[in-house]
């Protein structure tokens, strides 16, 4: 192969892999990209702040079907909601209480009972999940009234949280 065949080879080739990787790349509105998971660590530590895309933000169903109509983003804070305000997750898949009433900005929260495992917690059927393990806290505010309807993903409990 003469130089200029093999340049002409090497060019081609460069520019079928970029093209290929171009196609392979997101855009800023692929719910992929998107998709956010806050874990709490054994130390008490946290991954992420804030979950996407909520789902139902503008009159319809969440991912997974749900219809809470709260629009607003829930955010997860450091502090520890107080216990009149906190939804435990129960050895028995359930969720205690089931409906809890807070104001916009105030500080509610889950608890995993020592016996309930993992729980993947979602705002309004969000794709979105918050993780909440057995005997750990997850505490959150939200900064828009609405009702918000709260599942685990993982055992399909379910509860509401109505925001005034």
């Amino acid at each position: 192969m003469t130089r200029t065949a093999r340049r002409a080879t090497a060019v081609a080739f460069a520019t079928a892999l970029l093209l290929t990787a171009a196609a392979c790349g997101s855009s800023s509105g692929d719910k992929a990209a998107d998709k956010t998971t806050t874990t709490a660590n054994a130390d008490g530590g946290k991954t992420t702040t804030t979950a996407g895309d909520t789902g139902g933000d503008d009159g319809t169903t969440g991912d997974d079907g749900s219809t809470g109509s709260g629009t607003g983003t829930p955010k997860l804070v450091s502090e520890e909601a107080p216990a009149d305000k906190t939804i435990t997750f129960t050895s028995s898949d359930t969720m205690s209480p089931d409906t809890l009433d807070v104001k916009v900005g105030e500080v509610f929260g889950f608890k995993g009972s020592d016996g309930a495992g993992n729980h993947s917690v979602h705002f309004n059927g969000a794709s979105d999940g918050f993780t909440v393990s057995g005997g750990l806290f997850e505490s959150f505010t939200l900064d828009k009234p609405g009702t918000y309807e709260i599942t685990d993903e993982l055992s399909d409990a379910k509860a509401v949280v109505n925001v005034t």
